[in-house]
């Protein structure tokens, strides 16, 4: 019986035999040219003037929450609570005071209504937003929010590469972005994930705490340097930085990777399948949003929430059919042991999410046929 599996094969076989033949040649394997040459690739992709690879969309989020503290004095960070651990524990671990956002359940980015009153309260200054799943945020009044509250954005699109909103990628619309390139991500680099923007600043501060805060690779006219008087030599170091560069090994394959992703086939792929399972699927107590006509959705996978099957009764139910699936991202953040909850449950809509959500497959190998398939077994749910 055909298996149903949440992630395709995203390497191919081509790309694993170039690779072989790259490293034959004896290259430097740690952080070179080809890495230089990816993060240009990546940031034009995008559209934004700068990107900085790093070891993994988690390092990615390291850097940009500290970019936020020690560039803009982030205090208070709004996090939503549909999200993955590492969007929350870098608030934690670098002394700053999350604030947790409820979902919707259109797109279950966060609540915008909420959003707006702790920004209204002062409560906040600044947003982790998680396009989730690939879906697209209400980012027009999200921005205009932003910048009525002065709030600095921070867009996680660690699963939504090559998602679009009114013709722009997400991931541009930020002060900082991050992105993953794990193996069952977009694109893959094995490990791998990237931050943008379009500060030469905060890009010249990602540089140096990627490695070790050292100045190496910053340019002669970098701000970091102003107020250098010794002479500046590769192991002067400016900041506290960490070391969580990536390789030349994962830039080969990012390059190849990207380059055959920006063809945009995988991307209209996911979102002509995300919108069979949407006009297919009756159980769904999301009211997901139709793609419009001038954006996009890269879909990751594709997310349901069961009115009264529990999330583990879908997993064991689907597992019998040979459908492959788990929980939305980590469920709420607020119900995982790590947020050491106190009192009533705060947000409600993440706590449906939590108890009755599932995601499904959606990559390039999915078909039609199999989502038929899929949607009519998922729909014996309640």
């Amino acid at each position: 019986m055909k298996k149903y599996k949440l992630t395709g094969k995203t390497l191919v076989s081509s790309e694993i035999l170039d690779l072989i033949e790259w490293l034959k040649g004896g290259h430097q394997l740690t952080k070179a040219n080809l890495t230089v040459e990816l993060e240009k690739e990546f940031a034009s992709y995008i559209g934004t003037k700068y990107s900085v690879f790093v070891n993994s969309g988690s390092s990615a989020n390291l850097l940009a929450v500290n970019v936020a503290k020690i560039y803009w004095g982030a205090k208070n960070i709004a996090v939503p609570v549909v999200s993955w651990a590492t969007d929350y524990a870098p608030v934690v671990q670098l002394g700053l005071n999350p604030v947790l956002v409820d979902c919707n359940m259109e797109d279950l980015s966060i609540d915008i209504n909420k959003f707006e009153k702790l920004c209204i309260d002062g409560k906040i200054d600044t947003l982790i937003l998680v396009s989730v799943l690939g879906m697209i945020p209400s980012m027009s009044r999200i921005r205009d929010i932003c910048y009525e509250f002065n709030i600095n954005l921070i867009e996680d699109c660690c699963e939504s590469l090559g998602s679009e909103y009114c013709g722009k990628k997400l991931g541009s619309f930020g002060e900082i972005s991050t992105f993953s390139s794990y193996f069952a991500h977009h694109i893959t680099t094995i490990e791998g994930g990237f931050i943008c923007t379009d500060s030469k600043e905060i890009y010249d501060i990602l540089l140096a705490t990627r490695s070790h805060g050292w100045a190496r690779e910053l340019s002669r006219d970098s701000k970091l340097l102003t107020d250098i008087e010794d002479p500046i030599t590769p192991f002067t170091f400016l900041i506290p930085g960490f070391n969580v560069r990536n390789n030349e090994i994962g830039a080969f394959l990012g390059l190849s990777q990207l380059k055959r992703f920006s063809s945009g086939n995988d991307v209209e792929h996911r979102e002509e399948i995300y919108n069979i399972y949407r006009e297919q699927i009756r159980n769904n107590m999301l009211l997901l949003r139709h793609t419009s006509e001038d954006s996009k959705v890269s879909n990751f996978a594709f997310p349901v929430v069961f009115k009264n099957t529990s999330t583990q009764e879908a997993i064991r139910f689907l597992k019998t059919k040979q459908i492959e699936c788990r929980p939305i991202i980590a469920g709420s953040l607020e119900l995982q042991p790590m947020f050491n909850r106190k009192g009533d449950i705060v947000c409600k809509n993440a706590e449906k999410v939590h108890n009755c959500g599932i995601y499904l497959p959606n990559n390039s190998n999915i078909t039609r046929y199999d989502v038929n398939y899929i949607s009519s077994k998922v729909n014996e749910l309640n």
